[in-house]
């Protein structure tokens, strides 16, 4: 991690430089998308008087939001294989949608089960309802960890290895399954040290958030609107900043996962030419 942390200071100009254009962008459709998610009694008021063109604008705004979030992740993936801004589109829409559907598949049965243990602890006594509560906690803590560190792996290897295929996925997951103990406890310290930074840098935005709901909803229940006429524009300032600042927290923590799958390559690689040497 502190290699990654290294790389990342020493690298910070080229980084910004090939990616501050897309990270511009995801942020200006991030920003608008908080701000049309939170309580605003002027934004109720339009979007009653002109239903049709409401919808319309927050569909565009949020399948922009997302487009800008896939291209702000290919243009963080081409700093590593140095392929064209396409082809790492395309690479990156298959990663992403076949995940989606293996997370649909693997969340139904694991939700299944977990819907299951806790009906049947409603029908237990006090207790045994306790034990099979926590039980269920357990089995979704180790069920999403068991599912997020090896595709957390594949999807790293998937876009810098440009020799590897969709198809391998079920092979990179058993090699990250392998490594398993090194990546979590990788993981876990990225966590650990993202958490305490993002709480940093987070701090300004919830104090306004908070302010900007009790006013909001004050006023829809009719009271009158408390907030000063400059707050949208205060608020979508400091919103724009955090969300660069989580932006370039996230490619830190992308740079550590890269980092990762160097050492596991390097580390199988080794094994093959040990294996080979004993062979001859």
């Amino acid at each position: 991690m502190s290699d990654a942390l290294k790389v990342y200071r020493k690298n910070f100009k080229t980084i910004f430089k090939k990616t501050w254009i897309a990270a511009i962008i995801c942020t200006l459709f991030l920003t608008a998308t908080l701000y049309f998610r939170l309580p605003n009694l002027s934004l109720h008021n339009w979007g009653e008087a002109n239903p049709l063109t409401s919808f319309l604008v927050q569909t565009v705004i949020y399948l922009f939001t997302i487009l800008s979030a896939a291209c702000m992740g290919v243009s963080v993936y081409r700093l590593f294989n140095n392929r064209s801004f396409k082809w790492n589109l395309w690479r990156f829409v298959k990663i992403y949608f076949t995940t989606i559907v293996i997370s649909q598949i693997l969340g139904g049965i694991i939700g299944g089960i977990l819907f299951g243990l806790v009906y049947l602890s409603t029908k237990a006594s006090t207790t045994a309802s306790a034990i099979v509560v926590c039980l269920s906690i357990v089995i979704g803590m180790v069920a999403a960890l068991a599912y997020i560190i090896p595709l957390s792996y594949a999807m790293t290897k998937y876009m810098i290895n440009t020799k590897t295929k969709i198809s391998q996925l079920l092979t990179m997951a058993k090699e990250a399954y392998r490594h398993f103990g090194f990546i979590l406890t990788m993981f876990i310290s990225m966590m650990i040290i993202s958490f305490a930074v993002a709480m940093i840098l987070f701090i300004p935005l919830f104090i306004l958030i908070i302010a900007n709901n009790e006013a909001q909803l004050g006023a829809l229940n009719g009271d009158a609107l408390s907030l000063p006429g400059y707050f949208p524009y205060m608020f979508c300032f400091f919103a724009a900043l955090t969300i660069v600042a989580a932006i370039y927290l996230g490619l830190c923590l992308t740079i550590g996962q890269v980092f990762v799958y160097g050492s596991i390559e390097a580390q199988e690689q080794d094994k093959k030419l040990i294996t080979q040497y004993e062979n001859n």
